[in-house]
């Protein structure tokens, strides 16, 4: 997702105002706004800001699992591998 729809846990309300048909072209547009690209853990509802947006693209707005380091102090994470998840 993008940070600002992982921060409402939807993407719902943005969808509309970007005219979006989808989670992924809601992220995309969001993200070309000056948005970042963030993991949203619907178990915990915490947001995840990625690093390397470029790495994971290509996956905006599906659920996939991710391995990666999470820099604590930055609050962010580097993906290494990203997957869809079944």
């Amino acid at each position: 997702m993008d940070k600002q729809c992982a921060q409402m846990g939807s993407h719902e309300n943005m969808m509309k105002s970007e005219k979006a048909k989808d989670a992924k072209e809601c992220t995309l547009a969001c993200v070309k706004d000056g948005g970042s690209f963030a993991l949203l853990d619907p178990q915990t509802k915490k947001v995840y800001s990625i690093e390397n947006g470029d790495k994971v693209r290509q996956y905006a707005g599906e659920r996939v699992q991710i391995t990666g380091n999470y820099d604590q102090q930055a609050d962010t994470l580097n993906v290494k591998t990203i997957t869809p998840a079944h």
